[in-house]
């Protein structure tokens, strides 16, 4: 894995679809030779992970996030960008803790499912929030009222 300090950190937990999108859509805004992308993916669907990940030629650690040792392989204390999709709430947050032990520097985007743990997250100093209903609205709402303007 190189040295650089242009380093993405991508955790991507339990989640069949995940590894592959996100994977997929950070490659595309990536330079490549700026850039290095890192995939960590939890033990619990390694399948996806080999498939998607390692079959782009995605450096990929399969692994716990939470336990010691793993976020290490992964450089993040080097790291520039740090995204969680983790349907988990507790979990996201240790990794999100360890990261920013590690890193205080690095960026984050974390996924969650309620308002309560978006406030929470926010309150934390995470970069970005994404709650998956409040997107959905937003999109929704977005293409109603363009479709309108026709």
């Amino acid at each position: 894995m190189p040295h650089d300090t242009s380093l993405i950190a991508l955790i991507a937990v339990d989640g069949a679809r995940h590894p592959r999108f996100l994977a997929a859509i950070t490659r595309t805004r990536l330079q490549p030779e700026a850039e290095e992308l890192v995939a960590l993916q939890d033990l619990r669907n390694p399948r996806v992970f080999e498939k998607h990940l390692r079959a782009a030629d995605i450096p990929a650690v399969s692994g716990d996030a939470t336990l010691p040792g793993v976020l290490e392989s992964v450089h993040v204390e080097r790291a520039r960008l740090l995204v969680i999709a983790s349907p988990d709430g507790f979990h996201a947050r240790q990794v999100l803790a360890q990261a920013l032990a590690r890193n205080p520097k690095i960026r984050t985007i974390v996924r969650t499912h309620s308002a309560e743990e978006r406030e929470y997250l926010e309150t934390q100093g995470v970069d970005s929030v994404v709650m998956g209903e409040h997107e959905l609205a937003m999109t929704m709402t977005a293409y109603a009222l363009q479709s309108l303007k026709d």
